[in-house]
């Protein structure tokens, strides 16, 4: 008898089993039939690694790197230092996304690049940002101007909440459910993200 396996998209034959018991590790397996056999044939699923290159090196941090298997949904989160606005995401010389949240489904190995430029004038703005009362128990304020969003993370870099209905430059952040401890608030403006640290008491 002659049984050959074949691995769907995004699997890897492994081996053919009896009894729990390797009998071999070629997808064509041939052998002589003398008795009832029940074979298994068994197969793993992929992983792939998605790495990130930052340009310039020091223009901002990148979360999202690591290790999935076939089919899941990778998001990548790339956040500017003061003084640089991130451009978008490059893969293979092409442009995939400008937006600074790229979500996508692996398929493969990946390698990002996430690129920032220097803007004048975002220093100065990060300045004009208020986030108060910093240390709370419950609400912090948070102002500036030309805000479009504003997301909280855990310092692990885990999106909590984000806010996008803001007007008037003004939004309450609500933290009465999360831990004590440190999170990160990116407030996205017209001319790029600044992150401000917020503390839970």
């Amino acid at each position: 008898a002659t049984l050959t396996a074949t691995a769907n998209e995004g699997y890897t034959f492994e081996n053919w089993t009896e009894d729990g018991e390797e009998v071999s590790a070629d997808a064509t397996y041939t052998f002589e039939v003398v008795s009832d056999v029940a074979l298994v044939a068994n197969f793993v699923i992929n992983e792939y690694e998605v790495s990130v290159e930052i340009t310039p090196a020091n223009a901002g941090t990148v979360t999202g790197a690591g290790i999935y298997q076939h089919g899941e949904t990778v998001t990548m989160e790339a956040v500017a230092n003061d003084g640089y606005k991130f451009v978008g995401w490059n893969l293979a010389g092409v442009v995939v996304s400008e937006e600074s949240t790229y979500t996508f489904e692996i398929e493969n190995d990946v390698h990002l690049i996430a690129q920032f430029e220097e803007y004048e004038g975002l220093e100065d703005l990060s300045q004009s940002v208020e986030t108060y009362p910093n240390p709370s128990s419950d609400f912090v304020n948070v102002v500036c101007e030309n805000i479009v969003s504003v997301k909280v993370l855990s310092e692990s870099g885990r999106v909590l909440s984000v806010i996008d209905n803001i007007t008037d430059g003004k939004c309450v952040v609500d933290i009465r459910d999360y831990s004590k401890g440190y999170y990160l608030v990116h407030i996205t403006t017209e001319n790029g993200v600044i992150v401000k640290k917020i503390v839970k008491i």
